[in-house]
């Protein structure tokens, strides 16, 4: 997932431009297979998978569109 979180930050070999391809193909399916649960009286989510994006500070959901 370099791709969604350091195109244009990074130029390296893990940064390839086909896996936008992988992310459009599989990323709901991805999404849909993460563990995630609330917390107590409507709390919110946690769980799933975790991104740590140290750029722009983006959350997981960049991985999945």
């Amino acid at each position: 997932m370099c791709y969604a979180y350091c195109t244009g930050h990074v130029a390296n070999v893990h940064v390839q431009p086909g896996a936008a391809n992988l992310r459009t193909r599989y990323g709901q399916t991805l999404k849909g297979l993460q563990y995630r649960y609330q917390q107590e009286a409507g709390g919110r989510f946690l769980g799933g998978i975790v991104m740590n994006d140290a750029i722009l500070r983006r959350n997981a959901v960049a991985m999945f569109r």
